[in-house]
């Protein structure tokens, strides 16, 4: 499993979702999938067309938390949990994403 976290220059919500996603890695079981960062770059227009914020979790080239429209600029990414809005998924979230991709 090719596990990324895509975050922008700056952002310090994609430590805490490495971290949250590590979490959920170890209670599916699977405590020692690598996890790889990656910092994403614009074009001189500023879009990338395949990224939909900071942080944005990628499974196997599919995003882990799919959204209808990706955003034509950098934006920061923002989750909706339990507490409201934050900008990482609860770890509670990516065991059911997982769990639900593994099962397909």
């Amino acid at each position: 499993m090719d596990i990324r976290v895509l975050y922008l220059e700056g952002c310090a919500s994609w430590r805490a979702a490495a971290e949250r996603l590590r979490q959920a890695l170890a209670l599916l079981g699977a405590p020692d999938t690598p996890i790889n960062p990656v910092q994403v770059g614009f074009d001189a227009d500023g879009r990338n067309p395949v990224f939909c914020g900071s942080s944005t979790i990628m499974v196997d080239d599919q995003d882990l938390f799919p959204i209808a429209a990706i955003p034509a600029t950098p934006v920061c990414r923002l989750y909706s949990t339990p507490a409201g809005m934050a900008g990482s998924p609860t770890v509670e979230a990516m065991v059911g994403a997982l769990a639900a991709r593994s099962e397909s």
